[in-house]
């Protein structure tokens, strides 16, 4: 959300024409995620998660003999200090590396609401002359998030490699490469007319 309150901050300066519809859109996409953080009931049902919900009220505890006690936090070895921060992720590179992807995901959602706003307007010519560096600059930042991840693995994990093949980095990578493919069409189209 951080992310898309500096990027909000830019396109209102730069929108221009565009202004009214992106940043409604990009509106509701804050919502959406504020409601997912902070987690809104409609009866029994609960869409999002409570980020300040206590161990002892989640669903899953409530019942147990430990959640009785008010100093359960101190009392019970198990919880009284953790264990620690993982050694592999106590690294340079995780500190600048999810950072960066987010920024990556969070630019992906201007191109998104460019071509919303087109859709809307029934304009589907004149957007893509101003969506082109937000899409370039999405590629490049989520691009480099990428890499910083590539680097990370390579030097910290054990199997000598940089990529895995695994749900995480395939989660930054297919965004990454639909995105490219985006910025190519885009180029196309811009080049034709």
């Amino acid at each position: 959300m951080f992310w898309h309150n500096v990027l909000a901050l830019f396109i209102l300066r730069r929108a221009d024409d565009w202004q009214r519809e992106v940043m409604t859109v990009l509106s509701s996409i804050q919502a959406f995620l504020g409601v997912m953080l902070l987690g809104i009931y409609f009866g029994d049902f609960q869409l999002g998660l409570d980020p300040f919900l206590l161990l002892r009220e989640a669903p899953n505890n409530i019942g147990l003999p430990w959640t009785a006690r008010a100093d359960y936090l101190t009392a019970i070895p198990q919880f009284a200090d953790g264990q620690g921060l993982n050694p592999l992720l106590q690294n340079y590179w995780m500190t600048i590396h999810p950072p960066t992807l987010f920024l990556g995901f969070a630019a992906c959602s201007v191109p998104f609401a460019y071509a919303v706003g087109a859709l809307w307007r029934r304009d589907l010519t004149s957007w893509i002359k101003p969506v082109l560096p937000w899409a370039f600059f999405a590629v490049g930042i989520l691009g480099a998030g990428i890499l910083m991840g590539g680097a990370w693995a390579y030097e910290a994990l054990s199997f000598g490699g940089f990529w895995a093949w695994d749900p995480v980095e395939n989660s930054s990578l297919v965004p990454w490469m639909v995105l490219v493919a985006a910025a190519h069409l885009l180029l196309i189209n811009r080049n034709r007319r």
